[in-house]
C-alpha cells in the first residue's frame, strides 16, 4: 500500500523588451510579485484490477508481499516569470516584474485489488488506508507551495545586477531561466525527501496486520 512517487517540472518564460534608460552601473533592484497556486485533484478510485496487477504498478517500490491497495500521486510544479529587458548605458537589464508558481497533485489514483468489494469492510479498510496516503499528500501540498514561493522570490534576489552586453540579450534570459530551474529543483528536493519520510511512515507492519484484521 505504498505510495507511488513521480514529479516533473515546467518553467516558461514571457517577457517584453522596454525602452533605453539612462546609463547606470548595475541594474534597479525591485521586488517581484509572486503568485501562488496549489490544487490537487481527487483520485479516481479504480478497483477493477486483480492483485497481480496492482503490484506491477508498484514494482520500484514494492520488494514482495501480497499487494491489496495503492495511492498514486504525481507533484508538479512551475514557475511562470514575467520580465522586461531594458537598456542601460552599453548594457541589458533583466527585470522580472512577477513570477506565477504553481504546486499541484495531479493526476492521483487510488487502486483497491478486485478481490475486496465495494461496500464490504475488506473494501473500506484498505481504502481508508489509501485515504491516509492521499491526506498526507494534501498536507504537503498546503505546507509546500509556501516553500517553492520563498525558494522562487531568494532565487531572483540571488540575481546579480551587473548588465548583459548589447546584444547578449540571450544570455539575461539564461540567467534568468536558470535561477528559476534550480530553484524549483531545490524546492522539490526538500517535497520528495519530506513526502518519503511521511509515506513511509505509515505503511508499517503493524498498520499492515491492522488492516488484515480490521474485519475479523
Amino acid at each position: 500500500m505504498r505510495t507511488l512517487v513521480a514529479a516533473s517540472l515546467g518553467l516558461v518564460l514571457c517577457g517584453m523588451v522596454a525602452g533605453a534608460a539612462s546609463a547606470q552601473e548595475t541594474c534597479p533592484v525591485s521586488p517581484a510579485v509572486i503568485h501562488l497556486h496549489t490544487s490537487a485533484s481527487e483520485p479516481l478510485v479504480d478497483n477493477s484490477q486483480p492483485s497481480e496487477q496492482v503490484r506491477a504498478l508498484a514494482t520500484a517500490l514494492r520488494q514482495g508481499g501480497r499487494l491489496i491497495g495503492l495511492y498514486v500521486g504525481n507533484f508538479n510544479a512551475s514557475a511562470l516569470p514575467t520580465y522586461e529587458i531594458q537598456q542601460r548605458g552599453n548594457g541589458l537589464c533583466v527585470r522580472t516584474t512577477e513570477v506565477s508558481v504553481a504546486l499541484t497533485v495531479e493526476p492521483r489514483k487510488i487502486y483497491v485489488t478486485n478481490d475486496r468489494l465495494p461496500g464490504s469492510c475488506e473494501y473500506k479498510a484498505v481504502l481508508d488506508h489509501e485515504r491516509q496516503h492521499q491526506a498526507i499528500d494534501d498536507g504537503l501540498l498546503k505546507e509546500y507551495g509556501p516553500v517553492f514561493r520563498e525558494a522562487v522570490r531568494q532565487a531572483l534576489a540571488r540575481i546579480g545586477t551587473d548588465p548583459v552586453p548589447l546584444g547578449r540579450k540571450a544570455d539575461a534570459e539564461r540567467r534568468l531561466s536558470q535561477a528559476m530551474e534550480r530553484a524549483l529543483r531545490q524546492a522539490f528536493a526538500r517535497l520528495g525527501a519530506e513526502r518519503n519520510r511521511r509515506q513511509q511512515g505509515l505503511d508499517t507492519q503493524a498498520e499492515y496486520v491492522r488492516i488484515m484484521n480490521a474485519c475479523r
